[in-house]
């Protein structure tokens, strides 16, 4: 799970496997792609938390794939697939069966294509490999008994309204919007190796 390798979970996990348990877990990510910066890096960032006490778990990865094929759509759906990585992870650790999670996403074509249960993939999907990963990643949470409901969410309002006025996935969206555009500027200073293999896409032939 090496999307994971830059993350945080707290010592106390109760907080957010209650929230699980509860259905009243939420979760945001946004990605940051910067063309006029590097048009081969992007990057992700997502945030796990329990809305009541805050606790939280949450992380930063690179965006995935081959230099040509990475820019903004890949990115936002490297942090749903990070998002839900976690998820699981949180899952299985705790031996969660029954639960609900609400994950955020700016992107709309992301939402729309993490909702759908079609396993299949078109060979001629963008970013099939990510989409498939995705999807087994949600059908494999709801074999566990977690159900997972995404939701656009639109970014930057911060535009619009004041930060402690807006609701909290809008604060959280704009949050990891921050923390990906940090992550994604110190990569370009200082370029790494990303791993190549999606979690969860089955096989793959290249």
């Amino acid at each position: 799970m090496w999307p994971l390798h830059d993350s945080s979970f707290p010592d106390d996990i109760e907080p957010l496997v209650n929230a699980i348990f509860d259905g009243t877990a939420i979760c945001v990510c946004d990605g940051s792609y910067m063309p006029h910066l590097s048009e081969s890096l992007g990057t992700a960032a997502w945030r796990l938390e329990d809305p009541h006490s805050g606790i939280a778990c949450f992380g930063k990865c690179q965006t995935s794939g081959a230099p040509v094929d990475v820019n903004a759509y890949r990115s936002e759906l490297q942090g749903i697939h990070a998002s839900l990585l976690a998820v699981s992870l949180l899952s299985r650790i705790a031996n969660i069966e029954r639960g609900a999670v609400t994950l955020g996403c700016d992107n709309e074509t992301g939402v729309m294509m993490a909702t759908s249960d079609w396993l299949k993939v078109g060979w001629n999907t963008k970013h099939a490999d990510l989409v498939r990963g995705i999807r087994q990643l949600v059908s494999r949470l709801a074999a566990r008994g977690i159900n997972v409901t995404f939701v656009h969410v639109k970014g930057h309002q911060d535009l619009e309204m004041f930060y402690h006025h807006l609701p909290r996935m809008a604060q959280l969206n704009i949050d990891m919007d921050s923390v990906a555009k940090a992550r994604l500027r110190a990569l370009i200073q200082q370029p790494q190796e990303c791993c190549q293999a999606v979690f969860a896409e089955g096989w793959s032939c290249t």
